[in-house]
């Protein structure tokens, strides 16, 4: 896929070149703290409610830097069946969770494998409200950060934020809806929202780690960290929307008399257009009210002056 073809209507053209590079760059940027002893992670389960629905996968990945030093894969045995359509979409069957650890004992491993470290999930509510409805699920961490609500902050342009889109566009591994390939995919585009982020204006990162500062947010450490590679920035939204306007200036406009495909109409071509409808009209019996009226004024209070008066009305 093209970045030109992935990309709302109207991106600037700097924005398309930047998001061009950004799976390149994401291969030697390194980001420091952040980026180490993170826990990627996804679920799959038996539907979308919390409340009547059940885990059936959990994956994780410890990350370090570029690479993933650990990992955590479990099928999780649920209370009821797995749906057919469940079946279908992610492969998983009942025979594989038969003999697979309960909720319980599946999300107890998992908080031993996280240890509190920061989680990263797409649409982390999703994964979390399952994780955390499991008794010891709350123990998992403190820290959830959502790559779905970043990416929209880092990629404000593209045109969908989902993984399987995202996954494909910057060629990291594809989404497969298995909890494991998933976690992969996301592996990849994890640093490609940390680069994007690098390419917002001057001074933003700050301007967004400074807000509400007693108010936590799982952000709050991102954007604080990036902001320190650009010490002293300050962010000017008119200067931003200057750059944008700047890239996406319009050709300078040409007066319409130096239009060179403008022309006017002579006289003697208009009558010529009209002269058709005049003849047509002078066999037309005049009214004895008329009869001092030549043809052409005739045509005017016969056919144009009742136009006028209706458009005139309209304004009235």
């Amino acid at each position: 896929m093209l970045i030109e073809d992935a990309v709302s209507s109207g991106t600037p053209q700097f924005v398309i070149d930047s998001y061009a590079t950004l799976a390149e760059r994401a291969k030697t940027q390194s980001f420091g703290l952040i980026e180490e002893d993170v826990i990627v992670l996804d679920t799959e389960t038996t539907g979308l409610s919390v409340q009547d629905n059940e885990l059936i996968e959990i994956s994780a990945a410890r990350l370090s830097g570029r690479e993933v030093v650990d990992r955590f894969d479990t099928f999780v045995h649920p209370k009821q069946l797995i749906p057919a359509e469940i079946t279908e979409l992610t492969s998983i069957t009942n025979a594989d969770v038969a003999d697979a650890p309960s909720a319980v004992e599946a999300v107890a491993a998992l908080a031993d494998f996280v240890g509190g470290c920061p989680v990263i999930a797409h649409n982390a509510t999703f994964d979390r409200s399952f994780i955390e409805s499991v008794k010891g699920g709350v123990n998992v961490s403190d820290i959830w950060i959502d790559s779905l609500a970043l990416s929209r902050i880092a990629l404000p342009r593209l045109a969908s934020h989902k993984l399987s889109f995202m996954a494909d566009l910057f060629g990291c591994d594809s989404v497969s809806h298995r909890a494991n390939a998933d976690v992969d995919a996301l592996c990849g585009v994890w640093r490609v929202l940390l680069v994007a982020l690098t390419d917002l204006p001057q001074g933003l990162m700050a301007r967004l780690a400074d807000m509400h500062p007693d108010v936590p947010w799982s952000y709050r450490p991102i954007f604080s960290f990036l902001a320190g590679q650009n010490p002293g920035s300050i962010f000017s939204l008119s200067a931003a929307r200057a750059d944008v306007l700047k890239a996406d200036r319009a050709d300078d406009r040409v007066d319409a008399d130096e239009l060179p495909v403008l022309k006017m109409p002579s006289r003697e071509e208009i009558e010529a257009d009209y002269a058709p409808m005049i003849q047509r009209t002078a066999q037309i019996p005049v009214p004895a009210a008329c009869s001092g009226i030549n043809c052409t004024q005739f045509v005017f209070a016969i056919f144009i002056l009742p136009v006028l008066q209706r458009n005139f009305k309209r304004f009235l």
